[in-house]
């Protein structure tokens, strides 16, 4: 996965502007999740900040660095898949498990 050098305050300050109340609504509903142990979110409000996170990369794909072809937010270029399935994650590390940290 390719990284970019944007804080999270930057991306913060981008969400509250483009979404106002949006990080106050997800942190509701992850807390709700974590409580049911799960994702169970039945109207998922992420995609409504995805033009911030499209911006932030500078308009290329994450993984391949391959530059978006429209400006249009929306398309199905701009979809992202999880790293991990939204239910069931075990924690990572393990409890338990050593590192070259530990």
């Amino acid at each position: 996965m390719i990284r970019y050098d944007v804080s999270l305050d930057r991306i913060e300050s981008a969400a509250e502007a483009h979404a106002p109340n949006w990080i106050a609504r997800a942190k509701q509903r992850t807390a709700a999740n974590r409580r049911a142990g799960k994702f169970s979110d039945p109207s998922p409000i992420w995609s409504e900040v995805k033009p911030v996170f499209i911006e932030a990369q500078q308009r290329k794909c994450l993984y391949c660095e391959r530059q978006f072809e429209s400006k249009e937010y929306g398309k199905i270029e701009y979809d992202l898949e999880h790293f991990r399935p939204k239910s069931s994650v075990s924690e990572w590390p393990p409890t338990g498990w050593k590192t070259q940290y530990d």
